[in-house]
């Protein structure tokens, strides 16, 4: 199952700084969603290249010079260890693209996110504005996937059906062509 090799991927590079979203893109496998679990995954695998970058450009040989034994055997396990990762991620991914390709595409969908429960008592209309841990995490995400993965901590995200109204003070992601956007609809007045 590719739940599964998504969950040994997280095993092989727990630890690391966006490895924890590959237990989203589980979960997304598992609904059957292969799209999103292939951008989470692409972006866990690009943020894991672009972390380990100088470690897998380094030349054994010219190390070989300078180093002692020991630095090379760790600098040797260090890149093997990493390649290693980035293989089965493009294994995964390959496996996730394969399913995707059957997935009816939903580009350019607007998703409603469903914000936490008002406090009791309280006009479900009146909801407070993002707080500002999604702000913050959003904008500084590097890649549009991760902008989306941070959304899916942070909302229940689910694809807008046909024929759906757009619901007052909720929150969408839209997503275009080169562009996303976070927006929330205000009651008219």
């Amino acid at each position: 199952m590719i739940e599964q090799d998504i969950q040994e991927l997280y095993a092989l590079i727990r630890g690391a700084k966006l490895a924890n979203y590959l237990l989203d893109a589980a979960a997304q496998a598992s609904e059957g969603d292969y799209v999103a679990a292939a951008r989470i995954v692409g972006d866990v695998k690009a943020g894991y290249e672009k972390q380990h970058r100088r470690t897998l450009k380094q030349d054994l040989h010219q190390v070989e010079a300078k180093a002692t034994e020991v630095e090379v055997k760790r600098l040797a396990g260090k890149q093997e260890k990493y390649r290693a990762a980035l293989a089965r991620c493009d294994e995964v991914l390959a496996e996730l693209h394969r399913r995707a390709a059957t997935q009816q595409p939903a580009v350019g969908a607007p998703r409603p996110l469903s914000h936490p429960p008002a406090a009791p008592g309280a006009n479900p209309t009146d909801r407070p504005p993002l707080p500002t841990d999604v702000v913050r995490d959003f904008e500084s995400a590097a890649t549009r996937d991760a902008k989306f993965a941070v959304i899916r901590l942070h909302f229940d995200v689910r694809q807008v059906a046909a024929g759906h109204t757009i619901e007052a003070r909720a929150w969408y992601f839209l997503r275009d062509n080169d562009r996303d956007y976070l927006i929330r609809a205000q009651t008219g007045t």
